[in-house]
């Protein structure tokens, strides 16, 4: 024991994680909200990024602000869980904000 009343502890012991009583914690849900417009391949990367994460409840929401390319199939190509919203551009920013909100 140390001169404060607290017992010695092994390197191992002093770096361990509290150990908790009672049932497990829920697991944590993550929705990743991905807003795009054209995005060219850069929406290949950001998707790929988040497939790439470690976070075991991961939901991908792609919401396309009226793109002229092929977003659905981008995103079918390279996350085929992920959901996609499309929103009809009538002002900029308008359908994208009402969706998101």
């Amino acid at each position: 024991m140390e001169g404060n009343g607290e017992p010695d502890l092994a390197p191992d012991e002093a770096t361990a994680p509290p150990v908790l009583d009672g049932p497990a914690p829920a697991p944590v849900n993550v929705v990743a909200v991905v807003v795009t417009r054209n995005p060219g391949v850069a929406l290949d990367d950001t998707l790929a990024s988040l497939l790439g994460q470690d976070q075991r409840n991961l939901s991908i929401l792609v919401i396309d602000d009226g793109s002229d390319d092929a977003v659905f199939d981008r995103v079918a190509a390279v996350a085929p869980g992920a959901f996609v919203r499309r929103c009809e551009q009538r002002s900029p920013c308008r359908g994208t904000s009402r969706t998101v909100l």
